[in-house]
């Protein structure tokens, strides 16, 4: 049976920045040998404290962002061949919706910009592809009208992860998607993207410093301390094998539930 192309992979990549004030430029190492794939419809959780290169793989599985070293690819390309043929196929849901949602626009103009820059849709099916795609997730289709300043937090990542979805991408990356929100909103969240990648089978990358949010959404579970990924399992397995002494450490600390750390 022929293994299907990762929808996205990063082999041997590092990634240096050089950080400090102009007189004292300093060269850092952000990323460090990362190995890491993303198959067709799966979820890959990305966890470790603050500071320790997850967003910055994330970027670079986006193509933000170039390797100093090593290879990036998408459907098993270089990322940077055809970027034009990437448009609405890689997209992201950050920590803040207001990052992604314009205040000045109503959610269906934000909703539809995607497909609005991709060119290829209609404007008659964009309205109907962004109504459709608020129902999905679970909003009321007159949210279309409103400002994100009319909406809840909850309701803002909602529009967020419409956004998101709604060019049909290949591969999604959650950054942080429910740190900044309640926990009881987390759970709805969390619960939503778990039922919206199921039914619409994209890939995604689900990066969290909360070991917990990301063991509930994802199949497997890669670790990351200090720029490597030190560990990817099977994100139940994960927690009665953990090898890493960070992993372990991680498990220490868990509270069981998400968004308590």
């Amino acid at each position: 049976m022929t293994t299907p192309v990762p929808t996205a992979e990063l082999r041997g990549v590092d990634l240096d920045y050089r950080s400090g004030p102009p007189w004292a430029r300093q060269l850092k190492r952000a990323v460090s040998g990362v190995n890491l794939t993303v198959a067709p419809g799966e979820t890959v959780g990305l966890v470790g404290q603050s500071g320790s290169g997850k967003t910055s793989v994330g970027r670079l599985l986006l193509g933000l962002l170039r390797p100093t070293a090593g290879a990036v690819l998408f459907e098993g390309r270089p990322i940077d061949d055809e970027r034009r043929r990437h448009r609405g196929r890689l997209q992201a849901v950050l920590q803040n919706p207001s990052w992604s949602l314009n205040p000045r626009l109503r959610c269906e103009t934000s909703v539809a910009e995607p497909l609005t820059v991709a060119g290829t849709v209609p404007a008659d099916e964009r309205h109907r592809r962004v109504l459709h795609m608020l129902e999905q997730v679970g909003l009321d289709p007159g949210v279309a009208g409103r400002f994100p300043h009319q909406l809840s937090g909850g309701q803002q990542q909602r529009v967020a992860i419409a956004r998101a979805l709604v060019s049909h991408p290949a591969l999604v990356v959650f950054d942080e998607a429910v740190s900044a929100l309640d926990v009881s909103v987390q759970a709805q969240i969390l619960n939503l993207v778990r039922r919206l990648q199921d039914e619409v089978g994209f890939a995604a990358l689900f990066i969290s410093h909360d070991l917990a949010a990301a063991r509930y959404v994802s199949h497997r579970v890669a670790v990351m301390w200090q720029s490597e990924i030190v560990e990817v399992a099977d994100a139940t397995a994960l927690y009665h094998h953990a090898d890493h002494p960070y992993t372990r450490s991680l498990f220490g600390l868990e509270p069981g539930a998400a968004g308590r750390h």
